[in-house]
């Protein structure tokens, strides 16, 4: 949908059995490109949170939100937390450590916080029985925080 999620499913080729493709879960729910925008303190990332942080309130006054400085900071506050669990890029890119085929049971007993067979079926891939995961502890932790942060924050 275009939309920035907590986490998000890609479609495409089995890194370990290249015949076929499969569903992967990846960490998200960041506006900015990396952890590394919110987490390093050089003079450019700094210049960097404060343009999103304007472009967040720009957005949210055009739309008619109120309170929308306060709604902002709530936003970058909450990804700042997401960005500390996240992995590196680099990290990231280690194919053995982001291949974690799970079931849909094993994937409800890994993080349930989240309803993993509500949100593939209203993402139409409910029919996936697997579902590669990859960096596991980010996708734990960020199911956890989930079910920590208020509703209303998420929104």
């Amino acid at each position: 949908m275009g939309v920035g999620a907590l986490c998000s499913f890609y479609v495409f080729q089995d890194e370990k059995h290249s015949d076929r493709h499969a569903l992967h879960l990846y960490q998200g729910g960041l506006g900015l490109p990396n952890r590394d925008y919110y987490l390093l303190k050089e003079d450019k990332y700094v210049a960097y949170r404060k343009a999103y942080r304007d472009y967040i309130v720009t957005i949210e006054k055009l739309a008619g939100i109120p309170d929308a400085e306060a709604k902002a900071d709530r936003i970058i506050a909450l990804e700042t937390e997401i960005a500390k669990i996240h992995w590196t890029e680099e990290r990231s890119r280690d194919v053995e450590a982001i291949y974690n085929p799970k079931t849909r049971a094993q994937l409800a007993a890994f993080a349930p916080q989240l309803d993993w067979n509500r949100m593939l079926a209203k993402l139409g891939l409910a029919k996936h029985p697997i579902i590669v995961v990859a960096q596991p502890s980010a996708i734990q932790a960020e199911a956890k925080l989930f079910a920590s942060v208020p509703l209303q924050t998420w929104k």
